[in-house]
């Protein structure tokens, strides 16, 4: 009996190994540019694995802006301001040092959220974040249109996870930079993520179908948030929800009694 419970147990246990998926971005072509940026508006969404990242871009008086999620492979850790939106800080490369990775931006004022969606329930075990190099030369410097970072200042990005019906399922808190100990003359890169960081999302639990991305800082006047409002993200570790394997396990075992009484 012992034998029989164990070799279905392990058969169940492939079986949810088999669902494991790694997203890596990796397969993305990233074009001439390095990165993916469409030029026309409208909704540009796209996937990678299993998952579907959103993506709009927009034409208003001000020119042409995006919002969402993107790719890109650009290895730039140095210079500072809009026109660099698209690179990730630290070394700048992406979690496997070899390919490609997400580039999140919270646009306030087109409404667009950075989200990660599933079409089946799934599982997040976790994922990794970073600082791109906008924001994080933006803390250390500041611009005309933000202030340098100094004691207590913080830049924090929220995970917000929702089922099926859109009914939470959790949220995470992650500091993306913490001036809480700073002191005037410290390397202000000591008080920010500048390399890849995991984030621990399993408490989210197995009916996850999306992942909500939002921004919130320290620095914030009359019009929002004056910190550039990106993150980079990488190297998702997702798992199908267990219902069918769990239905199996119960399947078998019944099946397995049934035959046990009736060959008694």
């Amino acid at each position: 009996m012992k034998k029989c419970v164990l070799a279905l147990l392990a058969s169940g246990f492939m079986v949810a190994l088999a669902g494991a998926e790694i997203i890596t971005l990796n397969s993305k072509d990233t074009g001439v540019d390095h990165y993916y940026r469409p030029t026309t508006d409208g909704v540009h969404d796209w996937n990678d694995g299993s998952g579907t990242f959103n993506m709009r871009v927009y034409t208003n008086a001000w020119g042409s802006s995006w919002g969402g999620i993107t790719y890109s492979d650009v290895h730039d850790t140095t210079t500072s301001g809009y026109n660099n939106q698209y690179a990730v800080y630290g070394d700048g490369k992406d979690y496997s040092d070899t390919g490609v990775y997400a580039i999140g931006y919270v646009d306030t004022y087109n409404a667009t959220t950075p989200t990660l969606s599933f079409a089946a329930p799934k599982r997040v075990n976790s994922l990794y974040v970073n600082n791109t190099t906008y924001a994080a030369l933006d803390m250390q410097n500041g611009s005309g249109f933000s202030r340098a970072f100094t004691t207590n200042d913080w830049f924090k990005l929220t995970i917000t996870g929702m089922d099926a019906s859109s009914h939470l399922v959790g949220t995470q808190d992650f500091l993306l930079a913490d001036y809480t100990g700073y002191s005037e003359g410290d390397n202000k890169e000591d008080y920010m993520v500048t390399d890849w960081t995991k984030v621990d999302l399993s408490g989210f639990g197995d009916q996850v179908s999306s992942l909500q991305f939002t921004l919130t800082s320290s620095d914030t006047g009359s019009y929002g948030m004056n910190t550039p409002a990106y993150f980079a993200l990488d190297h998702v570790d997702v798992v199908p929800e267990p219902s069918a394997f769990v239905l199996m396990l119960a399947g078998g075992g019944f099946l397995f009694f049934i035959r046990r009484n009736f060959s008694a």
